[in-house]
């Protein structure tokens, strides 16, 4: 437990504080690693307990180890056969390829990590506490942003750095971001919206007991850090989260088929309303929330991820290579599609190789091809199947911890189309630890050592009399 403890703190600021050291760039750049070895070091220490006490390796279950073990093999075989053609004029880089696939599993290594610990429900609790803590002092930094402007911008901000390998990691203040977007530790403004839009999801979801409320009035000064922040995306999903659990607890009678043709009508109607604010051909400033509803976005996107679906995905499609994958280099993939292709889009051209990995899934079809990309998927929706039962287990706390990380992956369709969701370390490392706490956790009887309040007493004896009702039917049925 308090090396996931350590890890959540160290990712959040661990860059930052080494920006005081008076390091050379590689050195730095080598210590950015530090909270991936706490990890790797828990991970060898909770394998080598197992060990001493005989019990062996322990996989996941829930027919998810096949899966992971699968898509793993296939990403290795991929990548050395995409990589090492021999012939060829151009081909994916090696240790490009091998650094983009550590960047997606890295975290895998923390689901595999947590499955084989026995949890309790009070650590669960010190886990999400610490998680909360990191949203409340990365929230007071971003407020300090906001209200002392370019210097607390410049104090908070982790320090450009150029790795022994040539690969530059810049912030936003280094390419001249506006200052009015914060960011709190991090080196761009997506990690510090997640972090912020989690923060949210927890209290939402933790704080059902005091009503529906409450939760939501908690969870508004983080949404509106999110839009100080400048990442819409994150913003609207963030909204309908809140959308959804005001459903969820007002209209709770209405049943499933009157939600979905609400939900379907809802759609078309949101689609229709944006098609008809394009219309007007409204002047916008570039960079407001607002700016989304103009044509110059539109235009902006064909540019970049809408270009990358309509333009570069269909002509790419059908080339055999697919079934493989081009390997896990964006910059080989760029010059491939521009060589290969009739792409007629310039500005689409010269952004390709920065721009690719931004439509996240595309980029893991081109990757590892169509089998990678199915395996992954398959494994993720076994995940989220999986963690919808645990909603409803009688053990309140892991019940919640599955939420959570239900809700995260849910919303990780949507943010893997505008960003690397699965590449953004502190969203990456909550959703894959409360998945596996959940999950290890929903194994374990009912936690005794947390006390229950008289509401999940009364929800405790439902569950009993509704699973002793289902056995006496089927008992009658047979």
């Amino acid at each position: 437990m308090y090396f996931l403890i350590a890890a959540i703190w160290l990712v959040c600021f661990w860059e930052w504080l080494i920006s005081f050291l008076p390091l050379e760039d590689a050195i730095r750049a080598a210590l950015t690693q530090v909270p991936e070895l706490v990890i790797l070091i828990g991970a060898l220490a909770v394998q080598g307990k197992l060990g001493s006490s005989h019990k062996g390796f322990r996989g996941i279950g829930y027919g998810l180890d096949p899966l992971l073990l699968s898509f793993l093999a296939w990403i290795i075989i991929s990548t050395l056969l995409t990589t090492s053609s021999a012939g060829r004029y151009l081909a994916p880089d090696l240790f490009v390829s091998l650094l983009n696939i550590k960047a997606l599993i890295r975290y895998l290594a923390v689901f595999y990590l947590i499955v084989k610990i026995d949890w309790s429900a009070t650590e669960y609790i010190k886990v999400r506490s610490a998680i909360l803590m990191v949203v409340v002092v990365e929230a007071a930094i971003g407020l300090a942003q906001i209200s002392f402007g370019q210097a607390a911008l410049e104090f908070f901000s982790p320090k450009g750095i150029e790795d022994a390998f040539g690969v530059t990691r810049d912030t936003f203040l280094d390419r001249g971001r506006s200052s009015i977007e914060i960011y709190g530790t991090f080196r761009n403004t997506i990690s510090f919206a997640y972090l912020m839009m989690i923060g949210a999801i927890i209290i939402l979801v933790s704080g059902v007991r005091f009503g529906p409320i409450g939760p939501r009035i908690l969870a508004l000064p983080l949404t509106a850090l999110i839009f100080a922040s400048g990442s819409r995306v994150v913003l609207f999903l963030t909204l309908a989260i809140y959308i959804l659990y005001f459903f969820k607890f007002n209209v709770a009678r209405v049943s499933k088929a009157k939600i979905f043709f609400l939900s379907i009508t809802g759609v078309f109607f949101l689609v229709a309303t944006y098609v008809f604010i394009l219309s007007l051909d409204l002047n916008i400033e570039r960079g407001a929330a607002a700016f989304v509803f103009s044509r110059d976005y539109i235009e902006a996107a064909m540019n970049q991820r809408l270009g990358i679906v309509t333009l570069v995905l269909p002509q790419l499609i059908y080339d055999p290579q697919i079934l493989f994958g081009f390997g896990a280099d964006k910059s080989y993939i760029a010059s491939y599609a521009i060589n290969t292709t009739y792409l007629t889009n310039y500005a689409l051209i010269a952004s390709l190789r920065l721009t690719l990995e931004d439509v996240y899934w595309i980029s893991l079809l081109l990757y590892f091809g169509i089998p990678g990309f199915l395996l992954f998927c398959v494994f993720l929706y076994k995940i989220y199947a999986r963690l919808s039962d645990l909603v409803r287990v009688k053990d309140r706390w892991f019940s919640e911890a599955a939420e959570i990380a239900r809700l995260l992956l849910l919303l990780s369709i949507p943010l893997n189309f505008v960003n690397q969701a699965f590449e953004v370390q502190v969203f990456a490392l909550v959703v894959w630890s409360l998945s596996a706490i959940a999950l290890r956790g929903a194994q374990r009887p009912v936690s005794r050592d947390i006390k229950r309040s008289p509401q999940d007493s009364v929800q405790l004896n439902v569950a009993h009399g509704a699973a002793a009702l289902n056995a006496d039917l089927r008992a009658r049925l047979r």
